[in-house]
């Protein structure tokens, strides 16, 4: 098979998950999550019936069996992500709804996208792909400045392959970057 663990999300499905969730909150407007998004649930919902809300919530005491374990470790990874994304879009006003974004890069054949938010003197710069591929060196052009990487989606932590640049500083300009299949970068302007 593909590695899967029965009923566990393949690896691209749960980065893919992070990306979608990770994306609408570093992205200008109000980003709304829907009941047991932020970690992985696949229970039956009934809108209007409130005991069906939390019947997926098992995944917090890890149970016997390997299966179930693998899948509550990674929806316990799923859900310190989106603690991590929600913690940082409130540190910094330039993710407020009404902050500025500009398009930096898209590459629609690649899947890599980048964006910029600003507002109240801070800025970051945001680099995603939904590609099946990691992108090693990955030539963009970037904004003037210096660029810090401070958020990674494919973080280990997070249930990610670690995919990224380590917390690196990048300089504006022509860069290489790893990029994350499925994954999303948040660098913070650190410097002119």
């Amino acid at each position: 098979g593909n590695g899967r663990v029965e009923g566990l999300p393949s690896q691209f499905a749960r980065a893919a998950a992070r990306f979608a969730l990770g994306m609408g909150l570093a992205s200008p407007g109000m980003h709304m999550i829907f009941q047991g998004e932020e970690f992985l649930a696949d229970n039956g919902f009934k809108w209007g019936n409130p005991s069906t809300w939390d019947l997926d919530w098992i995944w917090r005491e890890p149970g016997p069996d390997k299966t179930k374990t693998a899948r509550d470790i990674a929806r316990r990874k799923h859900f310190e992500f989106t603690k991590a994304a929600i913690i940082l879009r409130k540190s910094s006003p330039a993710f407020d709804a009404d902050a500025a974004i500009l398009r930096v890069y898209t590459h629609n054949e690649h899947g890599v996208l980048a964006f910029t938010r600003k507002k109240g003197g801070e800025e970051f710069l945001v680099i995603g792909s939904l590609h099946h591929e990691v992108w090693k060196n990955y030539l963009l052009s970037l904004p003037e400045g210096r660029w810090q990487e401070v958020f990674n989606s494919d973080a280990e932590i997070f249930g990610g392959s670690n995919v990224g640049n380590a917390g690196a500083t990048v300089s504006g300009g022509q860069a290489r970057l790893d990029i994350p299949s499925a994954g999303y970068l948040i660098f913070k302007k650190v410097g002119p």
